[in-house]
């Protein structure tokens, strides 16, 4: 895959360009964050208020699991 992106950038495809760890919005997907940086980037990617309700949320700072609270606001790191 590191071929195709060096290919696809020396013929002008994509542009690749340096994201600050700070930035990555994807990082909520594939770390455990601290609840401020995880609610910065869920806000920044337009994913604040789904999940609203008492069904499936970020479980207490286990993991991906059943919710007690009202959603991912309210669920995390408790």
């Amino acid at each position: 895959m590191h071929y195709l992106d060096a290919d696809m950038a020396r013929d002008g495809e994509i542009d690749l360009s340096y994201v600050p760890t700070a930035e990555m919005l994807t990082d909520c997907f594939t770390k455990p964050l601290p609840k401020p940086a995880f609610l910065k980037q869920c806000a920044a990617m337009g994913m604040i208020g789904i999940g609203l309700g008492n069904g499936l949320g970020i479980g207490h700072g286990v993991g991906i699991g059943i919710g007690t609270g009202t959603g991912i606001g309210n669920a995390v790191g408790k």
